[in-house]
């Protein structure tokens, strides 16, 4: 038997968004170091104050249909289903990016032909599928080592390349000439509240993915207590860590500007640090980019099976692998068909209505009664897994799309989180009586904050 703990949740979220802090995110430093900085802080807080949101729901009613099951609560069926397809839309073609990502440094570390991609992809897909196939401890063993040893390297680049650091020299800075009287902007700020406004997104990179750990809900014994905590834990890591790569990678030779064009961020710190060659360098950012392409798959795939659980896609895609049932009150676990286990709440639009507080309390003796800790719903993670890779051919074939598709997975992401916002408010001031185990401390005015920020990110 393995029951998830919060240590095991909080991995969880560092592996599925570690990658996005070791590529992606420097593109926008095109807009000047100073324009980035504040994106990072702006979007970081952001995420800090949905995540406190989401897990004070999360502590009252655990959805393992994500954002889908909350929306369709709070705003509708339709509007719930819109925002189940925006969300598995986000993950999809996060991971497809990913697998793209590591196929151009696995090439280029080995000095490869790019035709040989779509091989790696491939046995990306097939290898990290049978791990998530194979579910229960082999999984969350796997997950946790990536989480670790991804952090690792990022923690050994943060602290080791302290020493090379010269802000003058590499970093953008405003400097008044007295002389002249006049100050001179020599890349602080590049381009205008314009481009702050066209790479505002880009920090997103550094935190896209932390908000999809209630999707593990089923699979822990006291999620009420277990998800909000994790979660929690997992975005203040993933802050720190931000600011703290962020920081790091601009006082670094060979500068910001050239470093918003690198593949890899932590290439330049690892190779003055070891004494490598940057193309040596980047076998260092391949267990992290593994890493979170890997752990996107598990909320798609639970996404898509609460979906299918509700009848807004064919049923077969809620079909799972036979699963270990486990009551935790008792010291007996039985071997059942997972099929006849729903995942908690992720058909959630029943769980709430004018008596709350009954169908809460009935909820809870479901949620402890039964954790279903290690069925897998392969084939939407198959499905899934087919879609990103034809988004990856298709990136392959025309390379143009890779920005749209990009600003495809960016505005699906905004346009959940705004609605697990208002979900949010909807919940707390329309059932104020239901049980919550956690209360943030930032309650509606977090909530507000956060969706208006992620309002603003999404322009044309």
């Amino acid at each position: 038997q393995y029951l998830v703990k919060e240590f095991d949740l909080w991995a969880l979220g560092i592996t599925i968004v570690i990658g996005g802090q070791y590529f992606g995110w420097n593109a926008g430093l095109s807009s000047g170091f100073g324009s980035l900085a504040i994106a990072t802080c702006l979007m970081g807080s952001a995420y800090v104050g949905l995540i406190l949101s989401v897990s004070e729901i999360s502590s009252a009613l655990p959805f393992a249909g994500g954002a889908y099951g909350l929306a369709r609560c709070s705003v509708g069926f339709y509007p719930g289903f819109l925002v189940g397809c925006f969300e598995a839309f986000e993950y999809v073609i996060y991971v497809a990016t990913s697998a793209v990502s590591l196929g151009t440094m696995i090439c280029e570390l080995l000095g490869l032909s790019v035709t040989y991609q779509p091989l790696i992809w491939f046995l990306f897909y097939v290898s990290a599928l049978s791990i998530q196939i194979i579910g229960g401890r082999a999984f969350w063993y796997c997950n946790n080592t990536m989480a670790v040893v991804s952090l690792l390297i990022l923690l050994i680049y943060v602290f080791g390349s302290c020493q090379y650091i010269n802000y003058d020299k590499y970093t953008p800075y405003i400097i008044t000439d007295d002389t002249l009287n006049s100050t001179q902007n020599k890349g602080m700020f590049v381009g205008g509240m314009n481009q702050f406004m066209r790479v505002f997104p880009l920090a997103a990179w550094f935190y896209v993915g932390v908000e999809s750990l209630p999707f593990a809900a089923d699979k822990v014994e006291d999620p009420k207590r277990i998800i909000p905590m994790g979660s929690i834990l997992c975005v203040l890591t993933l802050f720190s860590t931000s600011l703290l790569v962020y920081f790091i990678a601009c006082g670094l030779p060979p500068g910001v500007e050239e470093t918003s064009t690198f593949l890899t961020v932590y290439d330049s710190g690892f190779s003055k640090m070891f004494n490598i060659s940057e193309k040596q360098a980047l076998i260092l950012s391949i267990p992290a980019t593994y890493a979170t392409a890997f752990g996107f798959i598990f909320p798609y795939g639970k996404l898509i099976e609460a979906l299918s659980n509700s009848k807004l896609l064919p049923r077969i895609l809620s079909t799972t692998t036979s699963g270990e049932i486990i009551e935790p009150n008792s010291t007996q676990s039985t071997t059942a068909n997972s099929n006849k286990v729903q995942s908690v709440h992720s058909d959630a639009g029943s769980h709430i209505n004018d008596d709350a507080d009954n169908r809460s309390t009935k909820s809870d003796d479901q949620t402890s009664n039964v954790i279903d800790v290690k069925s897998t719903p392969y084939v939407a993670m198959c499905f899934g897994s087919v879609l990103g890779y034809f988004i990856c051919l298709i990136q392959f074939y025309y390379p143009y799309i890779g920005l749209q598709l990009f600003n495809i997975c960016i505005l699906s992401a905004f346009l959940a989180y705004i609605t697990q916002c208002v979900g949010y408010i909807v919940l707390l001031t329309k059932f104020k009586t239901i049980k919550r185990e956690f209360h943030s401390p930032f309650g509606i005015f977090g909530a507000i904050y956060s969706a208006i920020v992620f309002t603003i990110e999404i322009n044309p």
